[in-house]
């Protein structure tokens, strides 16, 4: 075992240049799966923001008793897609209306002239996610409840629609550029641990004729592609704190209590382990491919 990390060490060294450009490109690939990692954070981070704004609005007819209401809140609050419900009694509506406008003397005098109050009780729904909202709106209509005078989901469809859309762009060709480097630097890195592998073929054919192990042989070029893929590992992180530290206070700016900065700092080790794990296992997978098509040549 001692002499299989030996070799694997001697081997990385040996190569500086090609070590280098498979550093490089396993490097990219790994800022760029962080980089995918903060979009979908951030991503989240805004559907979230933009849910807490977005609700449906269950307006009710002025004739409607306040249990019956009540008694539909408390049927709503049961759904698993809802994370919250709102009564808005017309009295309290009205109140809200005049302090919104409160500056405006013209609309207060024209409500003051009015001899009953104009506005709606109402059902203010918040769902735990964007692409709930149709079903708790279907939900409601499949009921047919007569006091329910309008639902103004369709109203916000297209805007949550449009939003979630954006977001699922935003990943899927996230993860295809990911995919593109991680092919291209699985590429390199095997042709780094082929170049290597050359270089030691009649170490490894001797070794072989002595009756050593595919995995013997194998062992070192593993060690090679773990070493490879650890130290892409630190100088990805290396490049994602700054990133992060740059981008977090123009992010907030957009995304109200969202602190990219922060998220990056209280998730460091799952996020450090992720991108070990993935540069590992394209440093090992590189040179596994490598010594399988070397070893069924030779």
């Amino acid at each position: 075992m001692e002499r299989i990390f030996r070799s694997g060490f001697d081997s990385f060294q040996r190569n500086p240049w090609l070590t280098t450009a498979s550093v490089v490109m396993m490097t990219l690939v790994l800022v760029l799966v962080g980089g995918l990692a903060f979009i979908h954070v951030t991503t989240e981070a805004m559907l979230a923001s933009f849910s807490e704004k977005i609700d449906i609005s269950v307006y009710i007819k002025s004739d409607t008793a306040e249990t019956t209401v009540l008694r539909v809140r408390e049927e709503l609050t049961k759904l698993s897609e809802v994370k919250a419900v709102e009564y808005v009694s017309q009295n309290e509506a009205l109140a809200r209306f005049k302090d919104t406008h409160k500056d405006n003397a013209l609309i207060l005098n024209s409500l003051a002239e009015l001899e009953k109050n104009p506005l709606q009780a109402t059902l203010n729904i918040k769902a735990r996610e964007t692409g709930q909202f149709e079903k708790i709106s279907e939900y409601l209509s499949s009921k047919n409840h007569p006091f329910i005078d309008k639902i103004n989901f369709y109203e916000n469809r297209l805007i949550i629609e449009r939003l979630s859309a954006i977001a699922g762009g935003v990943r899927s060709i996230g993860i295809a550029v990911i995919l593109l480097f991680a092919l291209i630097a699985i590429i390199i890195a095997f042709n780094t641990i082929r170049l290597a592998i050359y270089s030691k073929r009649e170490e490894i054919q001797i070794m072989k004729l002595v009756g050593a192990s595919h995995w013997y042989i194998r062992g070192p070029f593993v060690v090679e592609g773990v070493l490879q893929g650890v130290i892409s590992t630190l100088i990805a992180l290396a490049f994602l704190f700054p990133i992060a530290w740059v981008v977090s206070p123009k992010l907030s700016l957009f995304i109200s209590g969202f602190d990219l900065m922060q998220y990056f700092r209280d998730n460091i080790f799952i996020f450090s382990a992720m991108l070990l794990v993935a540069g590992t296992m394209l440093g090992v997978s590189s040179s596994m491919i490598a010594m399988r098509r070397y070893l069924k040549e030779v």
